[in-house]
């Protein structure tokens, strides 16, 4: 049996999201510019978190980072998947962190979820079968 995305409960999606990173872009972090996008996202991540940029700022260059790829199908995919890969690793935070770090992070992904279609993705994403086990499907 071939299981979907949303198949899976909250903690195994990110565990996917890993392990598509892992495969997809640890032997070329180059491959759609990932290592370089990868790192704005974490550094406007980081400077959300300590104070050093407020939400607005942040929703700004997200929106500014997602509007270049305008007309450009491919990059608005890629930035797409990009911001989706964050979303899950916000929203792992989120649920693990103190809790005026825990509204940072959830107010992150809503930001995210302004731009991108979240459940769209999610329906594109195919879980690499090999790597993931049975679905828990009592901790959703």
């Amino acid at each position: 049996m071939i299981h979907k995305f949303k198949d899976y409960n909250k903690s195994e999606q990110r565990e996917i999201v890993f392990e598509i990173i892992r495969q997809k872009y640890m032997n070329n972090p180059k491959l759609n510019n990932f290592e370089n996008n990868t790192k704005f996202m974490t550094n406007l991540l980081k400077m959300y978190e300590n104070g050093d940029i407020n939400e607005n700022r942040v929703e700004i260059k997200l929106k500014e980072a997602y509007d270049k790829s305008e007309g450009n199908t491919r990059f608005r995919e890629n930035i797409e998947e990009l911001f989706f890969y964050f979303y899950n690793i916000a929203e792992g935070v989120a649920e693990k962190t103190s809790p005026v770090k825990k509204i940072k992070y959830e107010r992150f992904c809503k930001i995210i979820s302004n731009l991108i279609d979240i459940e769209a993705i999610s329906e594109k994403i195919e879980p690499p079968e090999e790597k993931i086990g049975d679905i828990d499907r009592t901790s959703k």
